[in-house]
């Protein structure tokens, strides 16, 4: 009986282990990436210049107006219209009323999450 009470205690901490380590997850890596960002009063072109894709894009303007795409390609530009970006609430960014300033990137790379965020100046 006392053997059978040692087989049962080292199961469940045998089981415990394996369920606990399910609970403790490594946080994503960060990758780095590589953009050039041009464009006019009017439009916004990004390219990236990284050998491998972004996926899950988000571009985030000026800190509160947002643009998602699912993927900017390795060596390829991406061209937008500065009213395409977007508030939550559906307001759309005026550029002949407002100017871009900071742009934000996060995607999705091969090596884990990326982050970039660039200031930007009319005609750059």
């Amino acid at each position: 009986m006392k053997q059978l009470g040692i087989a049962l205690l080292l199961l469940a901490i045998t089981v415990g282990i394996l369920l606990g380590s399910g609970l403790c997850t490594r946080a994503p890596e960060s990758a780095e990436i590589n953009p050039t960002i041009t464009g006019s009063t009017l439009e916004l072109t990004l390219t990236n210049k990284d050998a491998f894709d972004w996926t899950n894009v988000q571009l985030e303007l000026n800190g509160v107006f947002g643009y998602a795409t699912a993927a900017i390609y390795a060596g390829e530009s991406f061209h937008l219209q500065l009213q395409d970006f977007t508030r939550t609430d559906g307001t759309k960014f005026d550029p002949l009323t407002e100017k871009p300033s900071r742009l934000l990137i996060i995607c999705d790379t091969p090596t884990g999450k990326a982050q970039w965020v660039g200031s930007m100046s009319q005609g750059s």
